[in-house]
């Protein structure tokens, strides 16, 4: 097969990882999170994954990248998908910002502003693959780069909105400083997905700090369980942690959330967005308790338990211990010495000499 798995991806990529990190949105700044929307085509994006700084000063008339340039009608050089948050690329096409970030090869001139793109690194195998959630099995229509699942030798193919539309697992380098953006075909979700151990109150275990590889002593304080609602846009993003509270029903005379109800989802912004319900999603925090008193909120995965503790010996942060010393010398003398820390020789000091 003409697969291109295994294709080493742009270094700089991973330093525009603006989708955030492991199962979400991470950005530092919290304003990242903020939504913009497009005064002429209506797409709304987060600030920090469109490559914005800052809020415009004028929100109601801000343009994104295609309505600026006055490009009525543009096709993503990389999948068959028209809707979407667009960039323009280096050789006067567009591209996703989406599909930018999960193709391999693909880099950015300016990684701030994730623009332009640049495609000319990508295998030219790549765009020899099938979708196989677009295209027909015998079909030898061909059109854009589609990524391929990163489990084992599978070499399933799709472009990055069809997955998304599919519920395709794309996961975000848990190091921004890593160009990690993996795929996962429905075929091997599942085993992709690593069991996390479940913690009970009291349980001693060691939690691991954020942006890096330590672990520090701690003990489980409390079991917090939340139901979020997963949520898709009508720009084609989704949303994995909706509040329930937050959602408004659309459909007339229906009660119960099912999925497929189109729904309300009142944003961060106070403004309502129309979706679709695609149905609920179970969370699992834990509330530790550190030995030095600190507390903290962690998923599962960040702990481990003690009894596996042997299994992450090399980063488990040591508490500093200093030792008792048994001072050969006069009390009165040495304690004398560490207020001046002038005299070094002890000794001499000891026995009157000098």
């Amino acid at each position: 097969a003409a697969a291109a798995a295994g294709v080493e991806g742009a270094g700089d990529r991973a330093a525009a990882a603006v989708l955030g990190q492991g199962t979400g949105l991470v950005f530092e700044d919290e304003q990242l999170f903020r939504l913009v929307v497009c005064s002429r085509c209506s797409v709304s994006v987060h600030l920090g994954c469109y490559g914005l700084e800052a809020m415009p000063e004028d929100p109601s008339s801000w343009l994104c990248a295609r309505c600026a340039a006055n490009v009525a009608v543009v096709k993503c050089a990389l999948c068959t998908t028209l809707e979407g948050a667009y960039k323009p690329t280096s050789d006067r096409r567009w591209v996703h910002v989406l599909c930018a970030l999960w193709t391999p090869r693909v880099t950015f001139g300016d990684v701030g502003t994730l623009e332009p793109v640049r495609l000319k690194r990508i295998d030219p195998r790549r765009y020899q693959l099938r979708c196989v959630l677009c295209t027909h099995k015998n079909s030898r229509y061909r059109y854009g780069a589609p990524i391929q699942c990163s489990f084992g030798h599978c070499t399933r193919a799709f472009h990055v909105p069809c997955a998304r539309r599919a519920g395709y697992q794309l996961a975000m380098p848990d190091d921004p400083n890593r160009d990690n953006f993996k795929a996962c075909c429905a075929r091997h979700l599942a085993k992709t997905e690593e069991p996390v151990h479940l913690f009970q109150n009291g349980d001693v275990v060691y939690a691991r700090a954020s942006r890096s590889h330590t672990f520090y002593r701690a003990r489980v304080d409390e079991v917090i369980r939340r139901t979020f609602c997963i949520v898709m846009f009508e720009d084609g993003t989704i949303s994995r942690d909706c509040d329930r509270q937050y959602i408004t029903l659309k459909t007339p005379g229906a009660t119960d959330l099912t999925p497929g109800t189109a729904v309300d989802v009142e944003w961060v912004d106070g403004l309502l967005y129309a979706g679709v319900f695609q149905g609920y999603r179970q969370e699992v925090k834990y509330k530790v308790v550190y030995d030095s008193g600190h507390t903290a909120l962690h998923s599962g995965k960040q702990l481990v338990p003690e009894a596996d503790a042997d299994s992450i010996a090399d980063h488990i942060c040591q508490p500093v211990r200093v030792p008792e010393r048994a001072f050969l010398y006069d009390d009165n003398v040495v304690l004398d010495h560490c207020r001046r820390r002038s005299v070094k020789n002890y000794k001499a000091l000891a026995q009157g000499v000098g």
